[in-house]
């Protein structure tokens, strides 16, 4: 049972906000690469590393690395479209002796798909769920419900059309992403009564005001569910970086070095095994933090997470290795925009971009970690002005970023 569902009879609720899911985000135990994985990858690593210095290897391993996508809902379709290209290759009919020869890791590699598509589909019933809990349970939630139904009919004949039409699986997973991001923006709408929910609801007053807020806001890409990206995504991307390194080695060996087929199946299944008990183990981590955390909650709640978290008004996110971290923030001409951040572990570049990205503050990197840092500009000119922590310079180190900004109405101030 959902947090959400369970607090529901202790008085009125209030969405979560990121500060609050960020603090409950804190203690999760959150699944570490093992020793064997870690051993298994580097030994695929160096295969495939050997395989690409081969004639041709390096044009075909160029084409198929790719990078894993941020959203942890858009790793998972890309987790599935690897493991079908894996299927694919092995169909190949120059492929047959190594597919003959690769039971095992074809087991261990449809045990990855059908976990990662189980879990998606689950996740999408206890969405399903947590809006029809909050709804009036009359006519009003079944018009909600049919609309969704008919949405998503339409969505999965659009599916088979494009397989059937010839399509990719590089095109199917587009599509299934773009859907997913049309269901997302369905939300929206249905939070802000708009398009047909607006006919909808104005029709059928009485959906909970904490439903609409609730689910216009909640895939904000600074929004709540941001947090759980930054602290449970990072073991999806090594499952999602095994699952292409597979593939890759499967190509080389079919396309490129044929005689190297006995090293790639020994080496492919042993990886294919742990990133299967990888895979099982943060799947079960995953669900049980879906299915627990806290999407809505009281008000005195949300009190006693700011004063337990230290300062309310500062909030915490990590910045990738090679990345940037952008606030923007709409201030008026004779206002000061103030700011103060430091990090956990090494430094990090800071500047200050005006509307039109002149640079207020130049860039320079700080030894944040050592001391906090505070600074303040004077706005000249109204509109969205930009802090940027920047991280670029690092190739390898990501880092724990935490920062409040502070705007004063007059210099006087």
């Amino acid at each position: 049972e959902s947090a959400a569902v369970h607090m529901a009879d202790q008085g009125p609720l209030l969405p979560i906000t990121r500060e609050f899911l960020r603090n409950w985000c804190e203690p999760l135990p959150v699944p570490e690469p093992t020793p064997e994985f870690l051993a298994a990858r580097a030994e695929l690593d160096d295969l495939v590393e050997k395989l690409s210095a081969e004639a041709g290897g390096s044009e075909l391993r160029k084409k198929l690395v790719k990078e894993s996508p941020k959203k942890i809902e858009e790793n998972m379709f890309r987790c599935r479209e690897q493991c079908e290209y894996i299927t694919e290759i092995l169909a190949l009919p120059k492929a047959a002796s190594l597919k003959g020869s690769s039971q095992e890791f074809q087991d261990y590699i449809k045990k990855c798909f059908d976990g990662f598509d189980t879990f998606q589909t689950e996740n999408s019933e206890r969405v399903k769920k947590l809006v029809a809990d909050f709804m009036p349970q009359d006519f009003r939630a079944n018009m909600v419900a049919y609309q969704h139904e008919r949405s998503e009919k339409a969505k999965q004949a659009e599916i088979a059309k494009l397989i059937s039409a010839g399509g990719s699986i590089e095109d199917k997973y587009n599509l299934l992403w773009a859907h997913q991001l049309a269901r997302r923006e369905k939300l929206v709408a249905l939070g802000n009564a708009s398009g047909v929910w607006k006919a909808i609801l104005k029709m059928i007053a009485g959906v909970p005001t904490v439903l609409l807020d609730f689910i216009k806001t909640i895939n904000d890409e600074l929004g709540p569910v941001e947090e759980l990206r930054v602290k449970c995504a990072p073991p999806l991307y090594e499952l999602r970086g095994m699952l292409n390194q597979l593939h890759l080695a499967l190509a080389l060996a079919v396309h490129v070095k044929p005689d190297a087929e006995a090293d790639v199946v020994a080496v492919s299944t042993k990886a294919a095994k742990v990133l299967w008990v990888s895979t099982e183990a943060y799947l079960v981590f995953l669900k049980d933090v879906f299915t627990r955390a806290p999407w809505f909650v009281r008000a005195s709640e949300l009190a006693s997470s700011a004063r337990s978290g230290g300062s309310e008004d500062f909030i915490k996110v990590s910045v990738d290795a090679g990345g940037q971290h952008d606030v923007k923030i709409q201030v008026e001409a004779g206002t000061v925009l103030g700011w103060e951040f430091s990090t956990e572990d090494k430094d990090i570049a800071f500047t200050v971009l005006g509307p039109n990205d002149q640079a207020l503050v130049p860039s320079a990197r700080h030894e944040s970690h050592v001391d906090t840092v505070k600074g303040s500009v004077p706005v000249k000119v109204s509109g969205n002005h930009t802090l940027r922590w920047d991280n670029s310079f690092s190739y390898f180190t990501g880092k724990s970023l935490r920062y409040r900004t502070i705007i004063v109405e007059s210099a006087d101030e």
